[in-house]
């Protein structure tokens, strides 16, 4: 039997055939093409990654979900923090406020009222104006034209008096002569010799219903209180009868700031004058008599009136401050336009040292003012000028 099997062996081997049945074998392709993908695992990362791939997806994802919510919450930030502080309103208001809390303030501007009719007059002032709220003093440099007329004066407030200085009356008399002929002018000038440039004072006694405990404009700290300026704040959050109409960019002194023509909203306006009477502030000042300042009053008046307004103000966006405020006034009889300019110059208010004391400066001018006002040197009782 072994032996069958090895002949059959050898005839196969020994057969033509056999070299054409191992050509395909040694030639064939397919079959290790066919083998390859049993390897394929070790190569392929893809072949392995088939589970993790939905995982990495889910990274991603929560990746740009991520980003998403950080730029959603730096947006909502920026909208809080910069972009709703940086709205005109909000500017106009935080500006206002921050010029409340001033101790000082210094500025300059120029006022202008022209009456209309046949006779139509103007009268120009302009204003050097220094203030501080804790010393409670106020100083005013004006300069005053109207006809052909200049009056520089200069008026002070400290230490529970006012001051008063005229620098010129040349003109003054100028026109008494033209008015009144030689004795005018005459007149004028024995007046302006005793006057110019000297102090008047108008002392405590004279003003005593200011400087009381129950009414102190003239004494005390002055400056308004963290109570105060919230409060007013407050009342214009409820009523903001500011609208802003119009911004733009502009310089004031070399300055870039933002100008703001302001609306008066009237209704509102209303309801913040009648809370605005309400006010520590305001009640401070109708004790003080005289005219009272009444909100809702002024507003009725203003609503009932013809005039019409224009509100301009310029604001420091950055720094939210007012830098300038200018407003014009018109109806059938009068025009109005005044500005005001902060300039943030030094306060340094003094009382001055040479003054004569009002009462007795009359006394010196009465043979001037034919016997006419106090005599003596104002020793004699001296009524109240301001009550």
């Amino acid at each position: 039997m072994q032996e069958d099997q090895t002949n059959n062996t050898s005839d196969s081997s020994g057969d033509n055939p056999a070299p054409q049945d191992a050509q395909p074998a040694a030639s064939s392709v397919p079959p290790a093409q066919d083998a390859q993908p049993a390897a394929s695992p070790v190569v392929s990362p893809k072949a392995g990654g088939g589970s993790s791939g939905p995982l990495k997806n889910k990274k991603k994802l929560g990746i740009i979900a991520g980003v998403i919510v950080l730029l959603i919450a730096a947006s909502a930030g920026a909208y809080k923090f910069v972009y709703l502080p940086n709205t005109p309103q909000n500017v106009l208001k935080k500006s206002v406020a921050n010029t409340l809390k001033l101790q000082q303030v210094s500025g300059k501007g120029s006022a202008s009222i022209t009456s209309k009719g046949t006779q139509s007059s103007t009268v120009v002032v302009g204003y050097d104006i220094q203030s501080d709220a804790v010393k409670n003093a106020t100083n005013a440099k004006l300069d005053v034209a109207f006809n052909g007329v200049k009056v520089p004066l200069e008026v002070r407030a400290v230490d529970k008096a006012i001051y008063l200085k005229f620098s010129d009356l040349s003109t003054v008399q100028a026109l008494a002569t033209g008015y009144m002929g030689p004795e005018g002018g005459a007149f004028m000038g024995q007046l302006g010799k005793q006057i110019t440039n000297k102090w008047i004072e108008i002392d405590e006694s004279l003003v005593k219903n200011y400087t009381s405990d129950k009414c102190s404009l003239l004494s005390g700290n002055n400056q308004l209180s963290e109570k105060d300026i919230n409060q007013i704040i407050s009342l214009y959050d409820k009523n903001t009868f500011i609208d802003i109409n119009k911004t733009a960019s502009d310089t004031v002194d070399g300055r870039k700031v933002t100008k703001a023509n302001l609306g008066i909203n009237k209704d509102k306006a209303k309801a913040f004058g009648k809370d605005f009477e309400q006010l520590d502030m305001v009640k401070k000042l109708n004790s003080c008599g005289g005219d009272k300042v009444t909100g809702s009053d002024s507003a009725k008046k203003a609503d009932n009136s013809k005039t019409s307004y224009e509100f301009t103000v310029w604001l420091d966006a950055s720094k939210k401050e007012i830098v300038k405020v200018a407003i014009k006034a018109n109806d059938d009889t009068t025009s109005l336009s005044a500005d005001f300019t902060f300039n943030k110059a030094k306060v340094d208010i003094q009382k001055p040292t040479d003054a004569i004391p009002a009462m007795q400066l009359l006394g010196q001018l009465a043979p001037l003012l034919g016997g006419a006002g106090a005599t003596g040197t104002g020793t004699t009782a001296n009524p109240t000028l301001l009550q």
